[in-house]
């Protein structure tokens, strides 16, 4: 399929999912603020967070005393329950494709339980460098293993709208070129490429 059919049906995909999404995909609050400990994010930090879903991510990231915390999905429905759980004057929250955003300068950007729906992983890692400060964090990350995340995909109605995780350390080809690599976690636990931009 097209980019653009793709697109189109992962929008599809999670809209119909999103009133009960919460209910379906459950996170360990304590493996997600090992996530965030693990990015030693400063306060007073612009922070970017690549499909954001229902907003997972976005408790533990205000935590952590941002300037800023924009949080994106391609899909609308998931925004507008993200939108009936948090409001915050930190916290910015935009129904928008991640290859569309044109901001920058952002101190930390990160890809939670996201990063199988994005096919075209090089040019992933050239448009999260772009929104990035120099020496700026990026963070793909799960808070289970690679083998758990590639089963549930591949027997259900989202195959087609996943990547397989590969090897952490393999996944780096894609991110090198643009960032420093200095955290691979590939555990039973923990799946997380990190890395600052050169």
């Amino acid at each position: 399929m097209d980019e653009r059919q793709y697109t189109e049906q992962t929008i599809e995909y999670f809209d119909n999912l999103a009133s009960i999404w919460d209910s379906i995909s459950i996170h360990d609050e304590k493996q997600l603020r090992l996530l965030i400990a693990l990015a030693a994010i400063k306060p007073g930090s612009r922070i970017l967070d690549i499909g954001c879903g229902c907003g997972v991510m976005i408790g533990p990231l205000l935590e952590t005393n941002p300037q800023e915390l924009l949080a994106m999905d391609i899909s609308p429905r998931m925004i507008e329950q993200a939108k009936l759980k948090y409001q915050d004057a930190r916290l910015r929250l935009l129904n928008e494709d991640f290859y569309n955003l044109k901001e920058n300068n952002f101190d930390f950007a990160l890809a939670y339980s996201v990063y199988p729906h994005f096919p075209h992983k090089k040019r992933l890692a050239q448009q999260t460098a772009s929104c990035l400060a120099q020496g700026g964090r990026f963070m793909v990350a799960h808070s289970e293993s690679r083998e758990k995340i590639n089963s549930r995909h591949q027997n259900n109605a989202v195959a087609h709208l996943s990547q397989p995780l590969k090897e952490a350390k393999a996944e780096t080809i894609y991110w090198q070129e643009y960032f420093n690599i200095d955290i691979l976690i590939d555990t039973q636990q923990l799946y997380v490429i990190s890395g600052l931009c050169r």
